[in-house]
């Protein structure tokens, strides 16, 4: 660790939260085969009567050759990790430096305290012939030769329901990583009970063009495309700039201005309709005024007949006049003469009257303006009346026009109330003062960024974040919006997807094409490597085969696991991987074991033959090691993490299943293929008795 995390911090050697538990674990396994291989070899040696040195010597020598062979096996195999383009994978890489070290720990401290403790190593017992040879192992292998097609049918029986039980699809979510004490798991769990399951991690769509987006045209196709994704089946809502709290802003809507619009108007035409009618019903009266007419008349009359009285009634003579004329009738007529005295009272007396004369004179000329004026009043009056007439005449015109009005202002909002009905109606509509206004610049601004040329949509799924159904959409919406903009003012935009959900799309299209990339290196490398060490093709195909099965085995029956005991119903995904690697290289360390043992093995008997007495010699080693092995991943239950326990589950059946199927089909697949089968033999065993018996009876 002390040099992966040196070459990490220097060289930005790839690491990941699994790099270090995988280390150790696989660290752990492979020096537990290891010892145990060095330390049956070393058994084996005192048994045959070497002394400690000798033993250790040859131990290091035949063992050595086996751990060598194994571990440049598993260097090459995981340094071709590191072209994988999946960071999780290429950080598994950092695992060949590890078993470089432990090569180098194997060789030469193991070895010295084989030499130091002699013996003793195996403490309390003394019995250096004990498990010198694995009985379970040679039952099966003694079987498969013995019945190799029968042998292959269970085997093929067996595996095909594990296999069944595997399924491709990985539960990506992070939350089911870690357990309900956990304060961020109980919080998931109560967002999840009380809203949508992908409120948690709702996906962005983001849409950047070389332009701003603050108009009517583009802001019209952001509407579109809104409101087609959340008619999409699987989506709960969608917020963007036309729609910032996930809900139409339908006082933009062209139905709803619509709507107003005709409402007004309805309004209106009532308010003319109402108008009109009293515009009909409009009479000015005149009947006051021809009382005025006659009154003027009447006044002008009288006004004369008091000037005709006044005239006729009028002194117009002066008192000098008026005395001399009574003193000329005096003298004639009464031969009298008007003294002094009385001419002067006389004259007095005429002088005031005289006045009152005047006075008279001034009242007639005030009648004579009176009757004047009533004059004009009576013929202003009887213009007056005309006028009236005509303005009555006109304002019963007015209602007709009125009428006109009305009825294409009917027509016209019928047009209008049909058209907020349409599909039409159905479109947003935002007035130039209304996108330059602040506040709606503030409403949308969330949703845009600062040069208002790239827009986001958040889409909140009913799927929970991770699950198949979340990154089947999440495929899908891309490609809708790409669809969507065709043929628009955008059509040149750039379309990408953010969000938890869209980065587990990603990462799983990138891990499945990199999980296939490696598999097929790391198994043509594999098969390369076995061929060498075995001298052989088809032996190398035959455990790599066995090994493939045991993998889809491990996987179907840690899926049942899990969704039985532990609640979980799909494997986590990186989980697939980390339990390929662990059981390509512990088989990969099994078949070089069986394999360098089955050419060690002198004789020149059948292939199937010296397979057997190669898997009893080794069987030994690695069942011990398997049960070693098994309850060093079983530890990995108490993490607490899905991926951890899924991967210790599937090792433990992986490794158990693999200890049982390869001396169960590697002596009778070698039978069948190096040796030929007779398929006449393959008889049941009641009718073999039957035959014997019937021979036995003939004479």
């Amino acid at each position: 660790m002390a040099i992966v995390l040196n070459l990490v911090a220097r060289y930005h050697f790839p690491f990941s939260n699994f790099t270090q538990v995988a280390m150790l674990i696989l660290l752990l396994g492979l020096g537990t085969d290891f010892s145990i291989l060095l330390i049956t070899e070393f058994k084996q040696q005192l048994r045959d009567g070497s002394d400690q040195l000798a033993a250790t010597l040859a131990a290091r020598k035949r063992a050595g050759k086996t751990i060598l062979i194994a571990s440049l096996t598993l260097i090459i195999l995981f340094s071709l990790l590191g072209f994988a383009n999946y960071s999780l994978y290429e950080s598994l890489a950092g695992i060949a430096i590890g078993i470089l070290v432990l090569l180098l720990v194997s060789i030469s401290f193991t070895p010295f305290f084989l030499f130091l403790m002699g013996e003793s190593l195996f403490w309390p017992s003394t019995n250096l012939d004990a498990h010198n040879y694995s009985r379970s192992w040679g039952f099966l292998s003694t079987k498969s030769a013995a019945h190799p097609v029968i042998a292959l049918l269970i085997a093929i029986i067996i595996a095909t329901p594990f296999v069944l039980l595997n399924q491709k699809h990985l539960n990506h979510n992070a939350a089911a990583e870690i357990t309900q004490k956990y304060p961020a798991k109980a919080g998931y769990q109560i967002v999840n009970r009380h809203y949508a399951n992908g409120m948690n991690a709702p996906v962005s769509i983001y849409i950047k063009s070389d332009h701003g987006l603050r108009n009517q045209t583009d802001l019209q196709q952001i509407e579109t495309i809104t409101r087609q994704l959340r008619d999409q089946k699987g989506i709960h809502s969608v917020n963007s700039a036309t729609e910032p709290h996930g809900e139409p802003l339908k006082q933009l809507y062209v139905n709803q201005q619509l709507n107003t619009l005709t409402g007004d108007n309805d309004a209106v035409s009532s308010g003319m309709s109402d108008t009109s009618k009293k515009l009909k019903d409009t009479s000015i009266p005149t009947d006051g005024l021809d009382s005025l007419t006659g009154d003027a008349q009447s006044i002008t009359s009288m006004v004369s007949g008091i000037q005709n009285d006044f005239n006729n009634s009028g002194v117009f003579s002066t008192p000098a006049q008026v005395v001399d004329e009574l003193q000329q009738k005096l003298k004639s007529q009464h031969r009298r003469r008007l003294t002094r005295v009385q001419r002067i009272v006389v004259t007095e007396a005429l002088s005031r009257a005289l006045n009152d004369q005047q006075q008279q004179t001034q009242m007639n000329s005030a009648l004579s303006n009176i009757g004047l004026k009533t004059d004009s009043i009576n013929s202003t009056t009887n213009s007056f009346k005309s006028e009236l007439q005509n303005v009555q005449n006109q304002v019963r015109g007015y209602a007709s026009t009125l009428d006109s009005l009305n009825g294409s202002l009917t027509n016209s909002n019928n047009f209008l109330k049909a058209l907020a009905k349409s599909s039409v109606g159905d479109t947003i509509y935002i007035p130039d003062n209304v996108i330059n206004a602040d506040y709606f610049k503030t409403l949308i601004g969330e949703y845009l960024s600062d040069n208002e040329k790239t827009t986001r949509i958040d889409v909140v799924l009913n799927a929970t974040p991770g699950s198949k159904k979340s990154i089947d959409l999440v495929q899908d919406l891309e490609n809708q919006v790409n669809y969507d903009l065709r043929g628009t003012q955008l059509k040149g935009a750039t379309v990408a997807t953010g969000g938890y959900s869209s980065v587990v799309a990603d990462n799983q299209q990138i891990a499945h094409a990199s999980f296939k990339r490696v598999a097929i290196i790391l198994g043509i490398a594999a098969a390369l490597i076995l061929m060498l060490v075995a001298g052989s093709i088809l032996q190398p195909v035959y455990l790599l085969g066995s090994l493939a099965v045991t993998y889809l085995m491990a996987l179907g029956f840690t899926r049942w696991f899990s969704q039985q005991f532990l609640g979980q119903k799909w494997l986590t995904a990186d989980m697939p991987f980390l339990t390929f690697m662990m059981l390509l290289a512990f088989g990969i360390d099994y078949s070089i074991y069986l394999l360098m043992k089955y050419r060690q093995t002198e004789g020149t008997g059948k292939s199937a033959g010296r397979m057997i007495n190669a898997a009893i010699l080794i069987g030994t080693v690695i069942i011990f090691a398997i049960v070693v092995i098994g309850v060093t991943f079983a530890s990995l239950i108490s993490s607490g993490v899905l991926t951890l326990i899924q991967v210790a589950i599937a090792v433990i059946f992986g490794l158990i299943i693999f200890g049982v199927v390869v001396p169960s089909i590697m002596p009778g697949l070698m039978r069948l293929t190096y040796e030929g089968f007779n398929f006449k033999q393959l008889h049941f065993k009641h009718r073999q008795t039957t035959r014997s018996q019937n021979n036995v009876d003939k004479p």
